[in-house]
């Protein structure tokens, strides 16, 4: 029963994968896909001259031959070149994750079929080493390994994607688990030519694999340690060589009619600068391993781009660590004892020749490049080993009497992850437009008058989080279908700052809907979508500063960009601003300290002026071209007050005055909010010579009644903070 609840939640797990995750979305899926359409379309293996690009046609065809005959059923597949691809991959702060156009399983049943086709290999894979792991394991040690290797992260996403790694990494766990299991049991020569089939399923899967071949003169040298007679070892290993040579042997044969080096590895992999490649390189790589066990371990994505959070990581390698340490104490373990040394040894072994290998591949780009590429899953199949020596190891640390139920609760550790991570963040990775309910529509904040986009989508509400420089904050759109769409619309958000002569935008954001995932195409009429975007405000701000957001529905994208016409109450509506919004930083602008006036000026209860900072003119230092005055918000208001500034002579005659809203009309008082510090520039039109005070204040601009002033609590002659300037007598 603990294994049929183990294999349900794994299945679940890889399905839900299969079925979330969008087309290509995986590392070199489109390649894998290719391969296995091309054996649909010509009933043979692909041509590796017809291509231009880096493909997998090379790659040895068992899991495409076995995907291929999983999509029989269904209609000739396209190509991936044939289908539309996303203009917006990899634009977006989130999302867009995905290179095509999504694909349903009733567009591309191929593609779906062809992962499930890992799902079910991956399946074959557990149930084979768990059964033979309880030949010399109890049940709850074996249940332990397999849940391992199941929930290891990147074995689950390739068990719902199109790969031949997850059919590699299946076939090394039959591998291993039978090797061990054979030869610790001292089975009958005979016996091991089953190990040498699988040896050749593994081959034919993918050509990293052919490591596991140690794993024959690794058993025979086990077998000849319990009797120390060659006859019983030489024969198991000619049985193994008998199992996987044919099988082998036509894949070697295929390669050399092909044109290709015989073992068919040449376009991946530089045998002979492998060769040449000093060791010492190795010493190149403590840099890089962060990265690398990272896409060995948890990278859900094409590549670099589907990490999880840092946490996983450290706890994956603690977890290892701790089993790996806990074979310091494995003759506390009656049951591991046995079987040691030949289990821990024949495990690692050739797991270290696949990783020693995998390493020096990777120092190879390091120099031309000054990076690695780390494509960890290529580490794939020794994962099984890995769960192996972690589970024995880890229950080493334990007890007799405790064993059984820590690896029960330790099997559950893995699965619980898997089930977060396929079911939570993988839709939270790979968002969509969420389709709303008729309540969620009818509990909406609508717009007074949709905006029209067309004759077939409107725009009903806008969202947005609170807005700071530098910060991302999420914004919804809320649309309607309002008949079937039939096309693809781009949405182009963009967040505006009206500034003089021309807007400045702060931000913008093109994508289809959900990111990418939820294209206009698929609207039917009466839907209506919820469409989330991430905006991070780039502008310099003087303090809360008014912005716009934009909303256009593009046709095309690129230099032909064409929007569609937007009407509003019937009304041609451009720019097509959806809501007023407000950009902050992130914390109060700090005045220069040689500007900050002793005793800031009060004006009545809702704001302080509390610097001021001359500006001379670039003609002669001693004139003045303006000021800039420091405000701070003590309370929210609801007026939209006028700040005058007013130049006078000797006489209190007024020479010159600049009266307007804050900050050239984009802090208006109304936005500002307590603590808030606005820096408010003012020029005159022409520099002043002869001026001798400033006088400043704030007034309602419809009542002209202007804000009471206070200095410690003393009333201002006319409401006015008055400044004598630079250089008066």
């Amino acid at each position: 029963m603990p294994l049929l609840i183990v294999l349900l939640i794994y299945s679940a797990c890889a399905v839900q994968i299969a079925f979330r995750l969008p087309a290509f979305a995986s590392p070199n899926e489109a390649l894998h896909y290719e391969h296995l359409v091309l054996i649909r379309k010509t009933g043979r293996l692909p041509d590796l001259h017809s291509s231009t690009r880096a493909d997998e046609r090379h790659q040895p065809p068992l899991y495409y031959a076995l995907a291929a005959l999983f999509s029989w059923p269904f209609p000739d597949p396209p190509l991936d070149t044939e289908l539309p691809p996303n203009p917006h991959f990899l634009a977006t702060r989130i999302g867009n994750l995905n290179p095509i156009v999504p694909m349903t399983p009733s567009e591309l049943p191929a593609l779906y079929a062809a992962r499930l086709a890992s799902t079910a290999l991956g399946l074959l894979g557990l149930v084979g080493m768990y059964i033979g792991a309880r030949r010399i394991l109890p049940d709850a040690y074996a249940l332990l390994i397999v849940s391992l290797t199941a929930f290891q992260p990147m074995v689950l996403f390739l068990s719902g994607t199109v790969n031949n790694d997850l059919a590699a990494t299946a076939f090394s766990a039959l591998v291993v688990t039978w090797s061990v299991v054979l030869t610790l049991q001292d089975a009958p020569p005979r016996s091991f030519a089953a190990i040498g089939v699988l040896l050749g399923l593994a081959m034919l899967s993918k050509a990293n694999t052919v490591f596991l071949l140690l794993l024959i003169p690794l058993s025979a040298f086990f077998l000849w340690m319990k009797t120390r007679r060659w006859r019983k070892p030489i024969l198991a290993a000619t049985w193994s060589v008998a199992g996987f040579a044919p099988l082998w042997g036509l894949w070697l044969a295929a390669n050399a009619l092909r044109g290709e080096d015989v073992f068919g590895v040449s376009r991946s992999v530089p045998i002979q600068a492998i060769l040449t490649a000093p060791l010492t390189d190795l010493l190149l790589l403590p840099p890089h391993l962060e990265v690398i066990f990272r896409t060995f371990w948890f990278d859900w994505s094409i590549g670099g781009v589907g990490f999880a959070p840092g946490w996983l990581y450290t706890l994956s390698a603690a977890g290892v660590v701790a089993g790996f340490a806990g074979w310091l104490f494995y003759r506390r373990n009656a049951t591991i004892s046995t079987w040691t040394p030949a289990l821990p040894v024949m495990h690692a072994i050739w797991a270290a020749a696949l990783v020693g290998v995998y390493l020096l591949t990777r120092t190879l780009a390091i120099r031309p490049l000054g990076g690695v590429i780390p494509e960890g899953r290529l580490l794939l199949p020794i994962v099984p080993s890995l769960a192996w020596l972690t589970a024995c190891g880890w229950l080493c640390w334990w007890s007799a009497r405790r064993r059984q139920s820590v690896a029960l609760l330790s099997a559950l550790a893995p699965a619980l992850l898997g089930v977060a991570f396929a079911f939570f963040w993988l839709p939270d990775h790979y968002p969509q437009a969420q389709r709303l309910t008729h309540s969620a529509v009818a509990a909406l904040n609508r717009f007074e008058e949709p905006l029209l986009y067309g004759d077939a989508i409107a725009l009903h509400g806008v969202e947005s989080q609170p807005l700071y420089h530098g910060k991302i904050a999420e914004v919804t759109l809320y649309w309607e279908a309002l008949r079937r769409v039939e096309r693809n619309y781009t949405v182009s958000l963009q967040l505006l700052i009206p500034t003089s002569p021309s807007w400045t935008v702060s931000d913008q954001q093109h994508s289809y809907p959900g990111a990418g995932l939820s294209p206009t195409q698929r609207w039917r009429a009466g839907d209506w979508y919820a469409d989330r975007y991430r905006l991070l405000p780039a502008a310099d701000l003087n303090g809360p500063t008014r912005a716009l957001l934009g909303v256009w529905l593009l046709e095309n994208v690129g230099e032909n960009e064409a929007p569609l016409t937007v009407l509003r109450a019937g009304q041609i509506y451009d720019p097509p601003i959806a809501s007023e919004v407000v950009i902050r930083p992130q914390a109060p602008l700090q005045p220069p300290a040689e500007h900050l006036l002793a005793e800031p000026v009060r004006f009545g209860d809702v704001a302080a002026l509390i610097g001021v900072e001359w500006l001379p003119a670039a003609s002669a230092q001693s004139e003045i071209a303006g000021v800039v005055l420091w405000w701070q918000a003590l309370d929210a208001m609801a007026t939209d007050y006028t700040i005058f500034v007013h130049a006078t002579d000797a006489n209190a005659a007024l020479l010159a005055q600049n009266d307007g809203p804050p900050n050239f009309g984009l802090s208006p008082t109304r936005l500002w909010a307590p603590g808030d510090v606005i820096r408010d520039e003012r020029l005159f039109a022409e520099p002043l010579a002869s001026a001798r005070n400033l006088l400043v204040g704030l007034y309602d601009p419809h009542s002209l009644t202007r804000l009471p002033a206070y200095v410690e609590g003393a009333r201002l002659p006319g409401d006015a903070a008055s400044f004598t300037t630079p250089g008066s007598p």
